[in-house]
C-alpha cells in the first residue's frame, strides 16, 4: 500500500519501511545469505529500530539454517509463548526467527515488535443480532455459532520494519 491516511509512502521517507540497496533482486530468487539479512537488520537500527523478531515461511527459514550448518556454526533454538519455537539469529543479541505457514513465499521479514500494537473495537464475542448466540444447521442435526473480533495490527513505526525480498 503506497498512501495511508492519504499520507503517501512515496512522498515520505518516514513514512516508509527501513530498506537498503540490495532488499530486492527485481523478482530474480537469490539463495539467503549472512550479509543480506545483517543488512535489513542494520537498515532497521540505522533508523532508530531494534529488530527482535525474523519472520519468514518455513522454506526460507530451513535455507538459513542450512546456511549455518555449511557454516559449521550451531544453530540455537528458542522456546516463545504460546507454544512456538524458533531459530536463533544473533547479530550480537540473540533474535528469534520464526517460521510461519502463512508468511509469502521468497520474502523475510524483521520487525520490532515494540512498534507493533493490536488495534481493536472490542474484545471476542459471539454474533447475537438476531437475539440468539446459536443458529440451526440446514438438513443437520447441528447448530452453529459465529465468533468475531474486529481488530487490526498497527505499527506506530513503520522504519523499524524492514524486509527482504526474491531469496530462496
Amino acid at each position: 500500500m503506497d498512501t495511508l491516511h492519504n499520507i503517501s509512502r512515496t512522498s515520505y521517507a518516514w513514512w516508509k519501511c527501513s530498506t537498503h540497496s540490495s532488499d530486492d533482486n527485481s523478482g530474480s530468487n537469490r539463495d539467503i545469505d549472512l550479509d543480506l539479512i545483517q543488512a535489513s537488520v542494520s537498515a532497521v537500527e540505522k533508523n532508530g529500530g531494534m529488530v527482535n523478531m525474523i519472520l519468514s515461511d518455513v522454506d526460507i527459514r530451513d535455507a538459513y539454517v542450512a546456511l549455518l550448518v555449511a557454516d559449521k556454526r550451531y544453530v540455537n533454538t528458542l522456546a516463545l509463548d504460546g507454544g512456538w519455537s524458533a531459530v536463533e539469529y544473533s547479530s550480537g543479541k540473540p533474535i528469534p526467527w520464526v517460521a510461519d505457514v502463512d508468511c509469502g513465499p521468497n520474502t523475510v521479514y524483521f520487525i520490532d515488535t515494540n512498534h507493533l500494537s493490536i488495534m481493536q473495537m472490542s474484545s471476542w464475542d459471539f454474533m447475537d443480532k438476531d437475539g440468539s448466540v446459536l443458529s440451526r444447521v440446514a438438513n443437520s442435526d447441528s447448530y452453529e455459532a459465529v465468533l468475531y473480533w474486529y481488530s487490526e495490527l498497527a505499527t506506530d513505526k513503520p522504519r523499524a520494519h524492514s524486509f527482504l525480498r526474491d531469496v530462496q
